[in-house]
């Protein structure tokens, strides 16, 4: 039903583990093209810790631009997620990957859902956003029963330990 009256197309569906959420690129007073890069770096690890084929990058629903990284982007970018979210089987085994994003919160708020949560505004530290996103990070961390699910790295080294940890809890 929510794929007719939202038209979603038939193939519309995010079947990858792993979901990568853009942000919306060149904003005024956003993000510099150094924080940019940065996030692109981010957005490599998780595709070479989850594999091409479990990955997709899920652009900004007012975003015109693209990501530079090597990923596949999900075609229907304008849809948004909490509508995907409903018709989507195994939120819980999900890794949903984010700057700041409130896509990322959504399967718990909604669904009571645990999905596995990687927030990357400690790695890519812009004054303006990370630190009024700590206190939500925070606080929805804190909202889980496993808080172990919902992690923050502070480099990419940290991101790419975080991210192994995620796929081998998926497969136990």
């Amino acid at each position: 039903m929510l794929e007719d009256v939202f038209s979603v197309p038939a193939d519309g569906a995010i079947s990858e583990k792993y979901i990568i959420f853009d942000t919306k690129r060149h904003a005024p007073n956003f993000l510099t093209p150094e924080e940019m890069e940065l996030l692109d770096d981010c957005y490599d690890v998780t595709m070479r810790c989850a594999g091409r084929e479990n990955t997709i990058l899920k652009p900004h629903p007012r975003s015109t631009e693209e990501s530079r990284c090597d990923i596949r982007v999900y075609k229907n970018g304008g849809l948004p997620m909490e509508v995907l979210y409903a018709s989507m089987a195994g939120l819980e085994k999900r890794v949903l990957v984010a700057y700041v994003s409130s896509a990322v919160f959504t399967p718990k708020i909604l669904f009571d859902a645990e999905s596995y949560v990687v927030c990357l505004h400690r790695i890519v530290r812009n004054k303006i956003v990370s630190g009024n996103f700590e206190s939500i990070y925070e606080k929805f961390r804190n909202t889980y029963r496993h808080p172990e699910r919902v992690s923050a790295p502070e480099s990419l080294e940290e991101l790419e330990k975080i991210l192994r940890k995620f796929r081998e809890a998926e497969n136990e």
